[in-house]
């Protein structure tokens, strides 16, 4: 829309809401550390290791998480694919 005015096409954006292109977090988000995700790994149980050192390393909400099947997830190169969605692991 901001196109079509510019261009002229349109002489005002009817989609304009104010104060939408603002927002404030209400706290900053720290990552775990490597050394902490180290401990946290090594304590939660065998069987949920997998899922918080993915959700760790590609920065996936538990939503996410919990959409991921091993049956419906695919390796390629350094891209990982499921039903959901797909994260780059940095690694060419």
């Amino acid at each position: 829309m901001a196109t079509a005015v510019a261009d002229e096409i349109i002489q005002a954006n009817p989609c304009r809401v104010r104060g939408a292109g603002t927002n404030r977090r209400a706290r900053r988000v720290e990552p775990a550390t490597l050394d902490e995700l180290e401990v946290l790994v090594t304590e939660m149980p065998a069987k949920y290791r997998a899922l918080v050192l993915i959700g760790s390393w590609c920065g996936l909400r538990f939503g996410e998480m919990a959409e991921l099947r091993r049956g419906t997830s695919t390796s390629r190169r350094s891209n990982s694919t499921s039903g959901a969605g797909w994260c780059a692991s940095g690694e060419r």
